[in-house]
């Protein structure tokens, strides 16, 4: 499961119209990272090498010798590519609250996901985690003005 979680000073607005807007920017900011970032795990980088960025194990070198010779690659957490279609199109939808935003990935019956993948695959990085808190800040900045979340004042009729 990814966790996204930071804090950001907030500004007028009522503690309703704060919650709204950290929900959404918590929201927006998971969905982005599962549509550009999460297929980057599937990917042969260096992020994705034993030691990089995201943590990956090292493979045996029985298991890297058979995928290359049947399937021409040694792309992490990628066998037939089954895998990564069953978790692409098995993304449960994004939850979030004011306080963080959680995703979780799995597999198919046939195409099981195992405890030390699904970490893998749903670790995300310091430098993300840092680049998001970055985009949340100004995102919060810009939308606090907005009059969606605008504080209201009560009127006596």
């Amino acid at each position: 499961m990814m966790y996204l979680r930071h804090e950001i000073k907030r500004f007028e607005l009522s503690q309703r119209d704060h919650a709204r807007l950290m929900r959404d920017l918590n929201r927006e900011t998971l969905q982005k990272h599962s549509i550009q970032v999460l297929p980057k795990h599937f990917e042969s980088n260096p992020q994705t090498r034993p030691g990089g960025e995201y943590n990956y194990r090292a493979r045996s070198v029985v298991y890297t010798k058979a995928k290359r010779k049947k399937y021409s690659h040694a792309r992490p957490n990628v066998y037939s590519g089954e895998l990564l279609k069953a978790i692409l199109a098995n993304r449960k939808p994004v939850r979030a609250t004011q306080y963080r935003a959680t995703m979780t990935t799995r597999g198919t019956s046939e195409h099981r996901l195992a405890d030390w993948q699904r970490r893998e695959v749903e670790y995300m990085s310091i430098r993300e985690r840092e680049q998001y808190a970055k985009w949340q800040g100004s995102e919060y900045a810009r939308r606090a003005f907005d009059l969606k979340y605008a504080k209201r004042k009560n009127r006596k009729a």
